[in-house]
């Protein structure tokens, strides 16, 4: 099959049809000028109105391509199908324009820089594609999470090799290097749903400073150990308004434990309200928006909560900045681990929520972003483009421990995570100190 490009021509010729009657065109060259245009179609789709309102019909009429053709085109005959063939596309080309920037240079360090700027040019050539890719995938359904991961695992395993032909032979652990492709993504994404992807142009540099600062063997002594919890003892302030009967928060704390348990998308008035021991009239009053309304506060209250208990911890730890941004960390890694309803709506069930999921997730993570320069302190300025990067280096890795059914194991990853946050600021040897300091 002909290679497809993201790069496409103006709008206004991308879906011009071939001449009718006998052109003279072969058979493969027609197909490939279909699977072209049914390309730029839905990522024209899927970037404008979200994954969830596109349409087969939209993408034939758009295409201008026969619906019928599609089946015998792709062998697909499906929504999610039609994406999964589109994201496959925009995945292989970024790698394969990656790897090919990569390979042409000698020095490690050029390796880095020059697939960091080819990878940074695709998203800002193509941006309609990035979106596609960075966002619009993880409302798409547990296939094209499963896909981009398997991208990210493509650069991690880039980037490790990279440092491991440095003279000094750096062994960035696994995940380390997970969490900076991470913190990469998490930038780009931020930029892409901010629409401020001019600022990319300026922050690439910072980002590869940001990445250089762990090539250092300084963390090779650092293995899984369970940290104590620093968290001060008290309950949630959401479970105080349970307790004290809110029926507000009855509805929220069922919608959170249902969704946790039973996915999002079985959500419905009728079982939330059974859940809370309300009426299903009381809960159409209080959230008119429906399930997703409910969903959603809970999800911001649940994550302010686990905010405002790490931003405790931190202040009533008597130290340098360094002590206090461990405790605060280390206070994260606690709290989700012991409440498996948070983690899952979290790192799961958020994304099934859609745009409106994926932006209460982002204001989550700029939460915490902003958390950390505010405990660095003025001794310590922090780009807040480093601070994004570096918190979402943890979200990658504290993900990846949730999904995979490890959650209790978070406060295991401690010393790890308190490395990618400090090594940025501190170099790896001190970093490395700190945290032993800590212990």
């Amino acid at each position: 099959m002909a290679s497809i490009a993201p790069g496409a021509p103006a709008l206004e010729g991308r879906f011009r049809r071939l001449p009718p009657g006998k052109h003279g065109l072969r058979r493969e060259t027609v197909a490939a000028n279909q699977r072209q245009r049914v390309f730029d179609a839905i990522v024209l789709l899927v970037a404008r109105d979200g994954y969830s309102n596109m349409t087969l019909r939209q993408v034939a009429s758009t295409s201008r391509v026969s619906r019928r053709y599609l089946p015998q085109l792709f062998r697909v005959v499906s929504k999610e199908q039609c994406f999964l063939w589109a994201l496959d596309q925009i995945v292989r080309h970024a790698i394969a324009n990656t790897n090919r920037a990569y390979r042409a240079e000698e020095d490690w360090q050029a390796k880095l820089t020059s697939g960091f700027g080819v990878f940074m040019g695709e998203v800002l050539d193509r941006p309609d594609a990035a979106r596609v890719a960075l966002v619009e995938a993880f409302s798409a359904g547990p296939a094209a999470v499963r896909r981009m991961e398997a991208a990210a695992q493509e650069f991690e395993r880039m980037l490790r090799s990279t440092y491991a032909a440095s003279p000094e032979r750096v062994q960035l652990h696994a995940l380390t290097a997970k969490g900076i492709v991470g913190g990469i993504s998490r930038v780009v994404r931020q930029r892409l749903l901010d629409g401020e992807l001019d600022k990319l142009r300026t922050e690439t540099d910072a980002l590869v400073e940001w990445t250089l600062a762990y090539h250092s063997n300084a963390a090779a002594g650092l293995a899984a150990r369970r940290i104590a919890d620093p968290t001060p003892r008290g309950a949630s302030r959401l479970a105080v308004s349970i307790a004290n009967g809110d029926e507000r928060c009855r509805l929220l704390a069922a919608a959170a434990r249902f969704a946790s348990h039973h996915g999002y998308s079985r959500l419905t008035v009728e079982v939330v309200a059974r859940e809370a021991q309300v009426t299903g009239e009381t809960f159409r009053r209080l959230f008119p928006g429906g399930t997703e309304e409910c969903f959603l506060e809970a999800y911001h209250r649940l994550g302010a909560d686990v905010a405002h208990v790490a931003a405790r911890t931190g202040r009533s730890v008597q130290g340098e900045w360094p002590q206090r941004v461990l405790a605060s960390l280390h206070s994260i890694l606690w709290r989700i681990a012991r409440d498996p309803v948070f983690a899952r709506l979290a790192f799961v069930e958020v994304f099934s929520a859609g745009p409106a999921g994926i932006s209460q997730r982002s204001w989550l993570i700029q939460s915490f972003s902003t958390l950390l320069r505010s405990e660095a302190g003025p001794e310590t300025p922090l780009p807040e483009v480093t601070s994004e990067a570096i918190v979402g280096a943890i979200w990658q890795i504290a993900h990846q421990t949730v999904t995979r059914n490890a959650t209790h194991r978070l406060p295991e990853l401690g010393d790890l995570a308190g490395y990618l946050v400090l090594a940025p600021l501190l170099g790896g040897e001190r970093a490395v100190q700190e945290i032993r300091a800590h212990a």
